[in-house]
């Protein structure tokens, strides 16, 4: 969840969501890429407590490499300005489009986040915390958009797919283990 949030933040307005969308065609390579290691272990390796072990242990290297990127990232202009202001904010997206601080692009970029968390203050009132946030999801314009993605989840279940990607990997090991 965090990491299409941190891509948003982090890219350009002109290209924010190919980047995010980039991100979702990444997590799904990485599903095939996980029932075709299912299916090459359910293949050549014999039954045993290894074929759970190796795609696991697989799947632990993709979350390290992530853990360990973590320390190398920056710090999200957006939150910057949010928690320490205008300036500091500046300063992080100039280095992060590596342009001079008074270029008009950095500017006008800069303008737009901190004109957001300003309307963001005023929706909720100055307040900050759970309250807050939950004031600004009974907002009309957000609730429409709430209820939206709570139905789509919603026509997700109903479609069945997460039954079919718990049971696959099951039904192709059940169907080589026949074979052996």
């Amino acid at each position: 969840m965090l990491v299409p949030l941190y891509i948003a933040e982090m890219s350009p307005p002109s290209i924010r969501g190919r980047l995010v969308g980039i991100y979702e065609i990444g997590v799904q390579a990485g599903t095939c890429i996980g029932f075709w290691i299912n299916y090459g272990v359910a293949k050549n390796v014999k039954p045993t407590s290894a074929q759970w072990q190796i795609p696991f242990a697989i799947q632990l290297i993709p979350g390290v490499l992530l853990v360990i990127g973590m320390f190398f990232l920056p710090e999200s202009p957006r939150w910057i300005a949010r928690t320490k202001g205008r300036e500091p904010a500046l300063q992080a997206l100039a280095r992060l489009r590596n342009l001079p601080e008074d270029h008009e692009y950095v500017l006008e970029e800069t303008y737009r986040v901190m004109d957001q968390i300003e309307q963001e203050r005023i929706a909720s009132g100055g307040k900050r915390g759970i309250l807050a946030e939950f004031k600004e999801l009974a907002m009309p314009g957000n609730r429409k958009r709430i209820i939206i993605g709570i139905f789509i989840f919603i026509f997700m279940q109903f479609a069945g797919s997460n039954a079919i990607n718990v049971s696959s990997p099951h039904e192709i090991w059940l169907s080589t283990a026949k074979l052996v």
